[in-house]
């Protein structure tokens, strides 16, 4: 059979080699072995630090690198746990509450219907200056400036509550 990207024996193999590449490379850091410092002061006061002893009888401190991990590194493992942990449960209470019912499907509906002529209204008042409206009795009054603006306070009021986010 053939494929386009070499058989997957060469695919397999190639994955081998090259994690057991990686594994050796990191096994083998100085972080992995346990390695011995010199610390002494040379004559003129100055403080140095050798992989190698001092060649003279000067007083030396011998420090030992541990390979064991720090306490940091599990610290920052279990805090990155915790963390995980935590964003886990807020997706998990985002999906929740992403989760609409039927009557609140229907809310958001009339709300969206309601925004739509709320602004529709909105605009007709802020452009047209002279308007009229409908009485009772079929005749029709020129709305006063006053009675306008009031107009205008109110549709905003609709507006502001039916356009915003819940």
């Amino acid at each position: 059979m053939y494929s386009p990207h070499g058989s997957s024996k060469k695919i397999w193999a190639t994955r081998l080699l090259a994690l057991t590449l990686w594994s050796g490379l990191t096994l083998s850091s100085p972080a992995y072995s346990a390695e011995d410092f010199y610390k002494w002061v040379d004559d003129k006061g100055i403080t140095h630090y050798t992989r190698t002893p001092p060649t003279s009888e000067q007083q030396t401190s011998v420090i030992t690198t541990s390979s064991s991990p720090s306490s940091d590194a599990s610290k920052s493992k279990e805090r990155l746990l915790r963390s995980r942990e935590a964003f886990n449960t807020a997706s998990e209470t985002r999906k929740n509450e992403s989760i609409v019912s039927p009557e609140e499907a229907k809310n958001i509906e009339i709300r969206s219907k309601n925004c739509e002529i709320a602004t529709a209204r909105l605009k007709n008042l802020q452009e047209n200056v002279r308007l009229r409206e409908k009485l009772e009795n079929g005749e029709y009054q020129v709305i006063t400036e006053d009675g306008r603006q009031g107009r205008i306070t109110t549709t905003k009021k609709q507006v502001q509550d039916n356009c915003s986010p819940s």
